[in-house]
């Protein structure tokens, strides 16, 4: 008898034995339940992975892949739910800027620039632009991982534009230019303030290097207005700075009621003779206390920014220029930071205030 009978003859054994020990009303439960355990066993070896092992699936992969695309998921919602606030920024940067193409934005800039520089009394005025620059997309490696269209990964977020201005006036003027340009509602980003002063500092040159923005596509309902009276009250708080000007060169002369002139020797090698002329002060070096010309060094800038806190000083005598940052010393006082328009300095225990415009000499006594 070949395997193949002798199995079947041991299956029908046992079935013969199973319909006589069970009863015919309990045969279809049983078969349920039999079929349920199977199912439920089979459940259990393909979540453990015991069958699934076997078959080669990657039951590890299969689960990361699947927390891969809920957190894709997940983000698409969030920026899904970004876009509104988005949008409204989008919007408020297009509202400020000069049109959605470069010849009319170019246009539109330069005329801005000239009627500010009017405004300000400031002459000898000029006015360039450079050219355009595309500002692309820095997310454009994400247009490429979800297989978006060319077109929208080259396209550029936004366009700069870059303009100079320069002119001359007095540094009132001069300082109202800065102040006008920075208090414009216009989209712009100063990049760079340079002040020329003009011999004696009287009048100086001022340079400011700028940029604007503009989005392809996406014109303005109007151009940006002027600014407002508030904003442009606000240059008060540099009209003391504007009347010491800082950048004037002191006058050789002081203020002294006497001045002692020294003749030149005589051929005859006689010692040289002073004359007392009233009204007028020395010619001769003064006296230096300690040895420092405390009077002659002149705190001309003081900056808070990205480079920290400096403080800009320049001998009037000789052009010699220092810049402290803190804890930075010239003679015995140490720059500890500032205070408005002034620089506050350490020396023997005790702090002083040196505002812009004055010299070291001139320093004031902070209250305990």
């Amino acid at each position: 008898m070949s395997s193949t009978e002798t199995s079947k003859s041991t299956v029908a054994a046992w079935g013969e034995r199973m319909t006589a020990l069970v009863p015919v009303r309990l045969r279809v439960p049983l078969s349920w339940t039999g079929a349920a355990l199977m199912a439920g066993a089979l459940g259990w070896m393909i979540h453990g992975g015991r069958l699934t092992s076997f078959s080669g699936f990657d039951r590890a992969g299969a689960e990361a892949d699947i927390a891969r695309t809920s957190e894709f998921l997940r983000s698409v919602r969030e920026e899904r739910e970004r876009r509104p606030e988005i949008d409204r920024r989008i919007s408020a940067a297009v509202s400020r800027s000069l049109g959605e193409r470069t010849d009319a934005v170019d246009t539109a800039l330069r005329a801005r620039l000239n009627r500010i520089a009017e405004e300000t009394g400031v002459r000898d005025l000029m006015v360039a632009t450079g050219a355009a620059v595309e500002r692309k997309s820095p997310a454009r490696q994400e247009f490429v991982r979800l297989a978006l269209p060319r077109s929208m990964r080259d396209e550029p977020d936004f366009v700069e534009l870059r303009a100079t201005i320069s002119g001359e006036g007095a540094v009132d003027q001069v300082l109202r230019l800065v102040y006008r340009i920075t208090v414009d509602p216009m989209l712009k980003r100063v990049e760079a303030i340079k002040f020329d002063p003009i011999k004696d500092g009287g009048r100086m040159r001022v340079t400011i290097r700028l940029s604007t923005a503009f989005v392809p596509g996406h014109e303005p309902a109007s151009l940006p207005g002027a600014p407002t009276a508030e904003a442009l009250a606000g240059f008060s708080k540099y009209a003391a700075l504007a009347a010491r000007n800082p950048f004037r060169v002191p006058s050789a002369t002081g203020s002294g009621a006497n001045t002692l002139v020294t003749a030149p020797a005589t051929s005859l090698g006689a010692a040289a003779a002073t004359t007392e002329i009233p009204g007028a002060t020395t010619a001769t070096e003064p006296e230096i206390p300690g040895g420092f010309p405390y009077g002659l060094w002149l705190l001309t800038g003081v900056v808070d920014g990205p480079a920290g806190t400096e403080a800009y000083f320049k001998n009037a005598g000789n052009g010699e220029t220092r810049v402290l940052r803190v804890n930075e010393s010239i003679a015995e006082f140490s720059f500890i930071g500032l205070d408005a328009d002034a620089a506050r300095i350490v020396a023997g225990g005790a702090t002083y205030r040196v505002r812009v415009g004055e010299s070291l000499e001139a320093r004031a006594l902070e209250a305990p």
